[in-house]
């Protein structure tokens, strides 16, 4: 079982790149959730498009190759 979660663009609300994910491989599924909520209550809710604003230029010089 896993536990996951997808940080959201806080300006249009839409899922971002930045997946969370935490698996316990059948032992404590309330412990795979909990810790994937540790990580997101870690980490302020921009994270998400943060991420996208790092993989643009990135996109960039993969596609100028």
């Amino acid at each position: 079982f896993m536990s996951s979660h997808r940080f959201a663009d806080p300006g249009t609300g839409r899922a971002t790149l930045l997946p969370v994910g935490a698996i316990t491989d059948g032992h404590g599924y309330r412990l795979a959730g909990r810790i994937c909520r540790e990580i997101v209550a870690g980490h302020p809710k921009e994270v998400g498009g943060s991420m996208e604003k790092v993989g643009r230029p990135r996109a960039q010089a993969k596609a100028s190759d």
